[in-house]
């Protein structure tokens, strides 16, 4: 019952093997588990659940990323040019609204 559990590592790549070599190792067969086998299974690992991971809020996980020193200085490296972009543009706007 516990073949999952001796298998190597490099044993772990399931698609390598034919079906029936997983079958075997899984102590199984395609028709599934009997009652007993599977209350036998139930009983030695436990039922098939997965614990729940708390979840930071969004806004503190952006915090977490802008603060990040590296990100910082990509933003400040990006607003440089796009700043310049804009007070451009905006003077091109000024001056062709004051011609005649």
């Amino acid at each position: 019952m516990q073949a999952t559990q001796h298998l190597k590592r490099t044993d772990r790549a399931y698609w390598h093997h034919s079906p029936d070599v997983m079958l075997a190792e899984l102590d199984t067969r395609l028709t599934g588990l009997s009652e007993a086998e599977a209350a036998e299974r139930l009983r030695i690992y436990g039922l098939n659940l997965f614990e729940a991971v708390h979840r930071e809020a969004f806004l503190v996980k952006l915090g977490k990323r802008v603060l990040n020193p590296l990100v910082a200085l990509l933003i400040a490296a990006a607003a440089v040019p796009a700043s310049a972009a804009i007070s451009a543009a905006f003077s091109s706007l000024s001056q062709c609204s004051h011609s005649p």
